[in-house]
């Protein structure tokens, strides 16, 4: 399609249209910064060109086109198309024409200021050139396609001539006809699909489109009182996503702000003594690479908001100029500790326990000779140094990759004045290399490979004389871009975009702290930045790949100590796991201190089981060589219905479940994408199994991927049931998610995008009712983020009401707690520790019915909006023991636990620290033990384990 017809389809509403022709001239799936109005043309043009691609007339069109390649039929069929629009305009509009050339011009320049730069560019073209109007005759598409061809030797193919054209024109005049009624009711579809999905976005849209006089009032939006309120004939129905706008002075943390001060809790494990030494490495380590993706997704983003012109504040009050300034300067800071506590405390400790990392300055005679013997034998063959000049101009440097540019003088062979030139570091050389003892004389010796290149790079230069090399890296835009409404493209787009997403825009420079000024400048230029994107660093630019080093060492004394997780007697007792849940149903596990061998068995046994029939199953993330991904295969194998919702856009796990994808069709298993526009988070697996003539479900559910490795290492509560009620939902959600339906009548579960988000707000608004009245009101939850602003007003509001809230949120919490007035009945802490605290768990007093749920969703409008989430209740003692070890110890933590302050800043909490925490309204309640609290260490002695203290 081109611009005629998404601008035809905007339906003269002056934002669809502006929104249409944007479609060409934008791209990412971050679209929050257009108005409403304008986010939804551009998301309709995406679709509409996706609905376009696949559709089966155009399909079988493309592929009979006489003498067109492939490749190019696409193209041609979007001219022509707006060539028989054109010629038969009256059939499709009561506007002329021109008329309606007029209007597209109006639209875009009464949203001139949020038009992207290149579209306002091509604006003054669109209207001399008169776009939309010149394409009734054939000539005029033979000039199109003319113009077209002359972009590139490789688009010569579009240079057809008149009589060829004329062909292609009958050729293609009834899929036209059969396919634009059609293409009119996907767009209009599309639209009520979306008013009905976003009903508060679109009566914004409305009441901006409409006379003054005709604006009606904000209908207050209706929470849902329970899970059971949406019928299974209604049409699907999602809630209300705020808007900027309707929480404009709501007091808010900064979102980026907030996530670097979980970065630097981090690094405070990196500096804690009580952490064992090796592990302290780890978290530096850690923290360094939480940065990186700061910068390639968060940083990425507001750059992009300020090069496209947007100046208005966001939720929080900051303008993205402002945000930037204040990102810049934490982040330089932050960066300062980290290689400050490298050289200054760690590497000295290391020292001191016999594992050291040997300088340029401290190299032996022995270790200056293997050095350059391993140089020759191991590095030097897989170098290319490049020379820059006119013929060899700066390259396109992959994102985070190890650089050098050398400063050289001399003249080469050719006669050519020296200057700069690269060498550029396979990822396929580890960046801290093991030097033999006998060699080094530690048990454990190790130099960096920036030190081993700079060393022997006068031998890749034979003759020149390098008189500085200096070591960078890029950290590029890694967010991909694929339109959300591309669905029957989704796995070959995102295959595209991960080819360029090692090339994006670059966002920060590292470089080595003695680059001379004039080298810094020369960088900045090629990449673009400016001053305030470079990081001079006193060490390896490449922090992060010091994490191979604690598994390379072998020194149990300086690691945590080795834990083995809890298996119950009865998954040893010989029983089948189908025996076993239909005994005990619900059995609960609280991962990594309970095995998640049990998890494991479910799949493993249900693929040899003859008696199952069929399993489903969602996969986020899984890792190489899943025990999950062999045990589906085999299940196929042996004739079992076998279906796999994977989700291909789990951020930096893209290109591996693409391929995992491709291993599981070739194996014959059913494998679903989701559905368009939403991430499937939900964590479920459903077993179908025939049992005396009657088919029994069985379901685990749980908070963490489906993801062996990590569930030793992240905290996380998983489930297994037969229970009719819970089993019958996941069914229901398995079959959505496959297939097409309404919004589910779900009995027990809670889903996003449909019912999650005003469940929560009616959850937390019936506390504040209580209160209100008098009564108790309780609030406690627990999860990695808390970001969506709905929720943080009821949440307020439960506060002001005299609620108590109880939160423990690991990482990015824009709730501002205990501000007078506002929220001092609000206490958030942040508990980190040897686990990754992964758990998302949400309990409600309930005037003493309490009700409990254990979640895959955090407290963000992604999640609430934009993926497919579930929550699970549980009660009885299965909620007894929730409460107990994933809220209420945690929140005694006062050895590895943060607390935010009044001023938005978080204390770390010590024993007996100060007697209580300010702020808060209960003081006797909030106590601080005097005696040390650990709330890993109660669990791992609760279950068994070693201790985590020394």
């Amino acid at each position: 399609m081109n611009f005629l017809a998404h601008s035809l389809l905007g339906f003269d509403d002056d934002e669809l249209i502006a929104g249409q022709i944007c479609g060409d001239f934008v791209r990412g799936s971050t679209l929050s910064h257009f108005p409403v109005g304008l986010e939804t043309g551009i998301r309709l043009h995406r679709h509409l060109d996706a609905y376009t691609d696949s559709h089966p007339g155009l399909v079988a069109a493309r592929a009979e086109l006489e003498g067109v390649s492939q490749r190019f039929a696409g193209i041609i069929i979007d001219v022509l198309f707006d060539h028989f629009l054109a010629q038969h305009w009256s059939r499709f509009s009561a506007q002329s024409l021109p008329a309606h050339a007029s209007t597209v011009h109006a639209a875009l320049d009464i949203h001139r200021r949020f038009l992207p730069d290149l579209l306002q560019r091509f604006m003054p073209v669109f209207s001399r050139e008169r776009i939309l109007e010149r394409n009734t005759e054939l000539p005029a598409i033979e000039q199109t396609l003319a113009r077209l061809s002359r972009r590139s030797p490789r688009f010569a193919p579009l240079a057809i001539d008149g009589a060829h054209l004329l062909t292609l024109r009958e050729q293609l005049q009834e899929p036209f006809e059969s396919f634009y009624p059609d293409l009119l009711g996907a767009a209009r579809a599309y639209l009520d699909l979306r008013e009905q999905s976003h009903p508060q976005q679109a009566e914004q849209q409305k009441r901006a489109s409409a006379p003054p006089q005709k604006r009606k009032k904000k209908r207050k939006a209706s929470g849902a009182s329970n899970v059971n309120d949406s019928k299974a004939s209604q049409p699907a129905t999602l809630p209300e996503q705020w808007t900027r706008s309707q929480y404009s002075s709501l007091a808010l943390a900064n979102r980026e702000l907030s996530f670097l001060a979980f970065d630097e809790r981090v690094l405070a494990l990196a500096s804690d003594a009580n952490v064992p030494l090796l592990e302290r490495l780890r978290f530096l380590c850690i923290s360094s690479s939480n940065l990186d993706e700061f910068f390639e997704i968060r940083v990425a983003g507001l750059k992009q908001k300020i090069l496209g012109g947007i100046e208005g504040a966001g939720i929080d009050g900051m303008s993205p100029l402002q945000e930037m300034d204040v990102i810049n300067r934490e982040a330089h800071a932050l960066v300062e500790k980290q290689y400050q506590l490298l050289n200054e405390v760690l590497i000295p400790e290391l020292a001191e326990h016999d594992i050291r990392f040997f300088t340029r300055k401290s190299w032996s005679s022995e270790i200056s000779t293997w050095v350059k013997d391993f140089f020759t034998n191991e590095i030097a063959p897989v170098l290319s140094p490049l020379g820059l000049d006119p013929a060899h101009p700066f390259p396109r440097l992959t994102n985070k990759s190890l650089n050098f540019i050398i400063d050289l003088r001399g003249v080469d062979a050719f006669g050519r004045d020296s200057g700069f030139a690269l060498v550029r570091a396979p990822r396929s050389l580890p960046r801290v290399i093991r030097v033999p003892s006998e060699i080094c004389g530690v048990r454990d010796g190790f130099v960096f490979l920036s030190s081993i290149v700079h060393s022997q790079i006068g031998s890749l230069f034979n003759g020149m004389n390098p008189v500085g090399v200096y070591q960078f890296k890029a950290t590029r835009n890694s967010d991909l871009y694929v339109s959300e409404e591309e669905v029957a493209n989704l796995r070959r787009a995102l295959e595209s975009e991960l080819v360029q997403r090692n090339f994006g825009q670059a966002v920060r420079l590292e470089v080595a702290a003695n680059c001379p000024n004039r080298i810094v400048r020369y960088l900045q230029r090629q990449f673009q930045l400016e001053q305030y994107d470079v990081y001079r660093v006193d060490g390896p630019v490449n922090l992060n790949r010091l994490l191979a080093i604690p598994d390379e060492i072998d020194r149990p004394d300086l690691k945590y100590p080795s834990f083995t997780p809890h298996v119950a007697p009865a998954f040893q007792s010989g029983m089948s796991i189908f025996e076993n849940i239909t005994q005990r149903s619900p059995i609960l596990f609280h991962h990594p201190y309970e095995s998640y061998v049990p998890v494991i068995d479910l799949v493993r046994q249900a693929a040899a089981d003859p008696d199952v029939l069929a399993i489903k199953q969602t996969l986020y993330r899984t890792g190489h060589e899943s025990v999950f991904v062999s045990s589906l295969m085999e299940a196929s194998r042996r004739g079992k219905d076998v279906t796999v919702v994977i989700e291909l856009r789990a951020r930096f796990d893209e290109a591996a479940n693409i391929e995992l994808a491709t291993r599981l069709q070739e194996a014959g298993i059913q494998v679903v994408y989701g559905v368009v526009g939403f991430k499937t988070h939900a964590k479920m697996l459903l077993v179908v199994r025939r049992e005396k003539k009657k088919l029994v479900k069985y379901v685990h559910v749980g908070t963490g991927n489906y993801h062996a490795t990590t569930a030793r290492a992240y905290t996380d509560i998983s489930m297994l049931t037969n229970s009719k009620a819970i089993t019958e939902d996941v069914h229901r959600v398995f079959t959505q998610l496959t297939g097409l339906g309404q919004t589910l009548n779900l009995k027990q579960l809670v889903q996003a995008p449909f019912t999650l988000h005003t469940f929560i707000v009616d959850r937390i608004a019936r506390e504040t009712k209580v209160a209100a009245k008098g009564g108790k009101g309780h609030v406690i939850a627990r999860m990695n983020s808390l970001v969506d602003p709905g929720v943080i007003q009821a949440l307020y509001e439960a506060s002001q009401a005299g609620v108590k809230v109880e939160l423990v949120v690991r990482g990015i919490c824009m709730l501002k707690a205990q501000v007078p007035g506002l929220s001092e009945n609000i206490r958030v802490i942040s508990v980190l520790g040897r686990f990754l605290e992964h758990s998302r768990v949400f309990w409600f007093l309930n005037e003493g019915k309490e009700q409990l749920y254990i979640s895959s969703a955090d407290w963000m409008p992604r999640n609430f909006f934009n993926r497919v989430e579930i929550a699970v209740p549980l009660d009885g003692n299965a909620l007894d023991r929730v409460k107990e070890e994933c809220l209420e110890v945690y929140l005694k933590d006062n050895v590895f636990a943060w607390e935010q302050q009044a001023d938005g800043t978080y204390r770390r909490l010590k024993p007996g620290s100060d007697g209580t925490r300010e702020g808060t309204a209960d003081k006797q309640a909030n106590k601080v033990s005097e005696e040390p609290f650990c709330a890993q260490q109660f669990l791992i002695d609760r279950y068994g384990g070693s201790r985590l203290d020394h």
